[in-house]
Formats: C-alpha cells, sequence, structure tokens
C-alpha cells in the first residue's frame, strides 16, 4: 500500500505538504486564463479538507511614482510560489483531515 504523502505527484506539482491529518496540500502552477496554456498562477489544494488557495502572477498594484495602476509581472512564479508556500505550510499545520481512501470523492 503506498502511502498518500508517497504517492505519485500530480502533474505540474511543484511542492507537497503533509498535514497532521494524513492529508496532502499540493501546489501547481496551471493556466488560469481560458485563452492560455502557460502558466499563469500559483494553486494549492488540501486533499483532505479541500480548502484552496491561488496567486496570480500578475497583479494590479498602484505605482506611487506615476501616480497610476499598472501591472506588475511574476515572471515564472517565483513570488507566487513563495507566497503559496506560506500558506500550504500554515494550512499542514492545523488540517486534521483525513484523505480519502483510494481519492474518492
Amino acid at each position: 500500500m503506498t502511502s498518500n504523502h508517497t504517492a505519485a505527484w500530480p502533474a505540474n506539482t511543484v511542492a507537497r505538504y503533509l498535514t497532521i491529518g494524513g492529508a496532502t496540500v499540493d501546489i501547481t502552477e496551471r493556466a488560469g486564463y481560458m485563452t492560455s496554456t502557460d502558466p499563469t498562477e500559483t494553486f494549492a489544494i488540501c486533499t483532505g479538507c479541500a480548502a484552496t488557495e491561488k496567486v496570480e502572477w500578475t497583479q494590479r498594484v498602484w505605482d506611487y511614482t506615476n501616480d497610476r495602476m499598472v501591472d506588475e509581472h511574476d515572471e515564472g512564479g517565483h513570488r507566487s510560489t513563495q507566497k503559496m508556500r506560506k500558506w500550504a505550510q500554515a494550512h499542514a499545520e492545523k488540517c486534521r483531515a483525513m484523505p480519502r481512501p483510494n481519492g474518492g470523492a
């Protein structure tokens, strides 16, 4: 029998955290827009309680120098993935939900 944390990782998974309930929190990079196949966001899901979180790689921020809104790009999702790792770690430390047997719904 393969435990949930040693099972094959889903496609595009960049990190996996084991919860105290024995489930995992999987972080993936995926296309967030229907018109794009390249990754545009970092997404996490808990296989125990189904909690989710996402961080888009492009965010609107205020440019105080030019006094206007601009798009801030996270090329390659590095900053977004770091934010998601913090969320996943915090969630894994407190989530007591157990994974469903055989990944069933």
